[in-house]
């Protein structure tokens, strides 16, 4: 079908749901635009676009954030002949917010349409997702590791050789590895900061730091569990495959850390330094 022609087909209540933040928000904007009338730079600054989002590290959307939002759909539009109003990252949503917005979603004015969006989708509440026409949108590009990660990644896997072949990894170098990961956090973090800060208050702005940072230790947990079984098929260590196993298995309890709310830094740094604790006996 079209894209233009799906457009004008305006359920009231919609799931977005991707693979990324960044892929569900630009094919919200595109259709808020076309609902509001206005060109995509301009939806975030429009009157009758309304949005809430995370906030602070704990990243969770307030009742009370939520029951602002359900009062403003019942007012009529200001400029358009619609309003939209959108949740951000929809399943940070706690099951007193989500239960105040039932109602809303499930008989929003006619006027009304109302996106929650998210990469996670069955951390809904199941009455949230009944109610709403699910659209999921494919990521048409191949996510590769940015070149920052793909750098980092050559120097821990440099230093993991170095370990497999016998020789000490100073702990010097384990934490220039950190360093360098907590400054690409902060930097991605900040050019978020730059292009949202107009639209974003400091809450909303610290939730989405917290957001970044998550989405970054899975990209380099996932690219860690990679170099790991590519250094070891490519390096035929066989007499040593016996670290590989609790290798894995460290990585996959530093990550349930960061799900936890640990720093990434912090489970991250355990992992290094237990990565290599291991001496042949």
């Amino acid at each position: 079908m079209d894209l233009n022609v799906f457009l004008e087909r305006v359920p009231q209540s919609v799931l977005l749901t991707s693979s990324t933040l960044d892929a569900v928000q630009q094919f919200l904007l595109r259709w808020s635009a076309r609902l509001l009338q206005c060109s995509t730079e301009l939806v975030e600054s429009h009157p009758d676009y309304f949005c809430v989002r995370p906030i602070n590290k704990m990243r969770q959307i307030s009742v009370d954030a939520v029951r602002e939002l359900s009062r403003n759909v019942f007012n009529s539009p200001h400029q358009a002949d619609r309003k939209v109003f959108v949740i951000y990252e929809a399943d940070r949503l706690p099951r007193a917010a989500a239960n105040a917005f039932l109602k809303t979603l499930e008989e929003p004015p006619l006027d009304t349409s109302l996106f929650l969006l998210t990469t996670r989708p069955y951390d809904l509440l199941p009455t949230l997702r009944s109610r709403c026409w699910w659209i999921s949108i494919p990521v048409s590009v191949a996510q590769h590791p940015s070149d920052e990660v793909q750098a980092w990644m050559r120097t821990f896997k440099c230093y993991v050789d170095q370990y497999l072949q016998g020789n000490e990894v100073p702990l010097m170098q384990i934490y220039g590895l950190l360093y360098h990961f907590q400054s690409y956090v902060e930097v991605e973090a900040q050019k978020v900061q730059l292009s949202e800060g107009e639209y974003l208050n400091s809450e909303e702005i610290l939730a989405m730091k917290a957001g970044i940072e998550k989405r970054c230790v899975q990209q380099f947990f996932m690219a860690i569990e990679a170099s790991l079984g590519e250094i070891f098929r490519c390096n035929q260590v066989l007499e040593k495959m016996y670290l590989y196993p609790r290798w894995i298995q460290n990585l996959e309890k530093a990550f349930e850390l960061t799900e936890a709310n640990l720093s990434a830094a912090s489970a991250l740094e355990m992992f290094l330094l237990k990565l290599c604790s291991y001496r042949e006996t």
